[in-house]
C-alpha cells in the first residue's frame, strides 16, 4: 500500500508541526528561566515573557518551515492568535473534565495529572494542526475562483 502524495505531504507537515512545538516550547522555557534566574524578573513576568517568545518562534517556524505559507502576515497573525487562544481554552476545558476522573482512576495525584495533561496536549495538537493547516497558514486562494486550463486559480477582480 502506498500513500498518496497529498497524504504524505500532510503527514510530513504534521511531523514538522510537532517538531516546531518542541522547539518553541524549549525557547519558552529557556527564555523564562533566563529572565527569572539571571534578570531577576518575577516568576509571572518571566513565565509570561517566555510564553510570548515561544509563540513568536512557533508562528515563525510554522509559517516558514512547516506550512511554507505566503498568507499576508496581517491576516496570518490574527488567525494564529485566535487559534492559540482557542487552544488555551480547549486545554482548560479538557483538563477541567478529565483531570479529576483520571487522578481518581490512577490513584496518585501527580501521575494522574501528568496523564491527563499529556492526553489533553495530544487532543489539542490534533485540533490545532488541521486548523493551522487549513485556516491560519492556508495561502488564501479562493476555492470558488475560476481556474485556467492548467488548473491554476485565477485572481478575482
Amino acid at each position: 500500500m502506498t500513500l498518496s502524495a497529498r497524504t504524505w505531504d500532510i503527514f510530513e507537515k504534521f511531523v514538522k508541526f510537532c517538531g516546531v512545538g518542541v522547539v518553541s516550547t524549549a525557547c519558552d522555557y529557556i527564555a523564562a528561566f533566563l529572565l527569572f534566574e539571571f534578570a531577576g524578573w518575577a516568576a509571572q513576568w518571566a513565565g509570561g515573557s517566555g510564553a510570548v517568545v515561544g509563540a513568536v518562534v512557533n508562528y515563525w517556524l510554522n509559517r516558514t518551515f512547516t506550512f511554507q505559507s505566503t498568507r499576508d502576515h496581517r491576516e496570518a497573525t490574527w488567525r494564529f492568535a485566535v487559534v492559540a487562544v482557542g487552544a488555551a481554552v480547549l486545554n482548560w476545558l479538557i483538563l477541567k473534565f478529565i483531570a479529576g476522573p483520571v487522578i481518581d482512576f490512577v490513584g496518585e495525584r501527580r501521575i494522574g495529572f501528568m496523564i491527563a495533561k499529556c492526553t489533553t496536549t495530544l487532543l489539542v495538537l490534533l485540533w490545532t494542526f488541521p486548523v493551522n493547516l487549513l485556516w491560519t497558514f492556508a495561502d488564501g486562494a479562493k476555492k470558488d475562483a475560476p481556474a485556467d486550463e492548467s488548473g491554476s486559480v485565477k485572481e478575482q477582480e
